[in-house]
């Protein structure tokens, strides 16, 4: 039996998670930990201690005291206009964790990062491996922390070889329980605003297929880095007819000016910097997980948009209640997953999830989708063909992602064995 604890398991990907792994029968207990009390369903099970720390505490008690495992760290916060306050979260609540996690021994850790940590440039490949090199812009916070608190991993695992160390790069986390974060808040804005010649496309995961493929990962002790997201993509204005909202474009000098003005007066979710993902491709390529893991999606990205979309009506007319779906735990189950999700979830094509866009909504004055700017079909080049450099403060992610999977070789061919 194995005691795993969740750091941020209150909200978010971390909640839904923690409903997730307290279903395994193989797990005796579960540490939640965050600032804010869980929700009361997530509470019932007597195998769930809560605990509740804010990332200026020390964590190291709660983990010997229940001889933790596995630890997960789902932390990273919201982009804040606290700059201080927001790393005190993100890099402080890090440091907590792995110093939480060398007290109690724990033999996985887990590090749930974000794909914005790629970074959003003008020469990224069409869609990026997990050999990328990190190159966040500096007026984005948010992505800044995410990668130097992967480089922070990199250092604990170097003076801990023999731990199975996991970090995990995710796009918006979107689906019917996940709490409004600033994705979806961005996402539902009535009006959203667009760089002028520009067709901004995202991409999504579903919330049961980010925790899929965080437990799966886990539970096969899989060693490095992982991208996990929904294949394809969907246009900024596929998302606003979703929504009955329209895409009004500006230059782009004026596009960042009015997303400064706004980030300053307290109307806007994302600082100005966040233009660049509007303007540059940060799609990512989950290859790897399938592969190493033999990890089969239930979403791409446009499903995962229309069910999260549908379960939101449904659940503001009250007629939707919040089911964890089960943990897909059997390598065996994925053979089956196969064929069910061949056939009857194939991904959708443009024309299909404009029919599906015209079926469940309503305005008769959004805008047509206008062509996406990355073809879908495209097969990004290997990522050691990336040409740019990544600046400095960026050396220490890449350089420790590559000497992870060396350093830990002859560890994970024990553990498979």
């Amino acid at each position: 039996m194995t005691v795993v604890a969740i750091t941020g398991a209150s909200r978010g990907l971390g909640a839904h998670l923690l409903s997730q792994v307290q279903c395994d029968p193989e797990v005796s207990r579960v540490v939640a930990i965050d600032d804010e009390p869980p929700a009361p369903d997530l509470a019932q099970d007597d195998r769930v201690v809560f605990v509740r720390r804010t990332p200026a505490q020390s964590w190291e008690d709660v983990f010997r005291e229940h001889g933790v495992v596995v630890a997960i760290h789902a932390g990273l916060s919201e982009p804040l206009r606290d700059r201080a306050r927001e790393e005190a979260v993100n890099l402080g609540g890090t440091r907590r964790f792995l110093e939480a996690c060398h007290a109690a021994g724990a033999r996985i850790v887990c590090f749930v990062s974000s794909a914005a940590a790629y970074g959003a440039a003008p020469d990224n490949a069409d869609y990026m491996f997990e050999g990328a090199p990190l190159r966040p812009p500096a007026g984005f916070p948010h992505a800044v922390d995410a990668a130097r608190a992967e480089a922070l991993c990199y250092e604990y695992v170097a003076s801990h070889p023999d731990v199975c160390l996991q970090i995990v790069r995710v796009p918006p986390v979107v689906g019917p329980s996940v709490a409004r974060s600033f994705w979806t808040r961005l996402l539902e804005r009535r009006l959203l605003l667009a760089p002028w010649g520009h067709e901004p496309v995202l991409q999504l995961v579903h919330e049961d297929d980010a925790t899929r493929a965080l437990w799966r990962l886990v539970k096969q002790q899989r060693i490095g880095v992982f991208n996990v997201a929904g294949d394809g993509y969907v246009t900024l204005t596929q998302v606003a007819r979703l929504f009955g909202g329209r895409v009004v474009r500006l230059p782009t000098l004026l596009l960042r000016l009015v997303a400064w003005l706004a980030w300053r007066l307290g109307g806007g979710e994302v600082p100005p910097a966040f233009v660049d993902y509007l303007l540059h491709p940060w799609l990512i390529n989950p290859t790897k997980i399938k592969a190493d893991a033999m990890f089969v999606f239930r979403y791409d990205t446009p499903r995962a948009l229309l069910d999260w979309v549908e379960a939101r009506d449904e659940a503001q007319r009250g007629r939707r209640g919040l089911v964890a779906a089960p943990i897909d735990d059997d390598v065996e189950d994925l053979d089956d997953d196969d064929e069910v999700f061949e056939d009857d979830d194939a991904p959708l094509d443009d024309a299909a999830l404009d029919a599906a866009l015209d079926a469940v909504t309503l305005p008769p004055e959004a805008e047509a989708a206008a062509p996406p700017t990355q073809p879908a079909g495209t097969t990004p080049p290997e990522p050691t063909t990336v040409e740019s450099a990544p600046p400095a403060a960026a050396e220490p992610a890449a350089a420790g992602s590559a000497a992870l999977e060396e350093a830990q070789g002859e560890d994970a061919a024990a553990r498979t064995a």
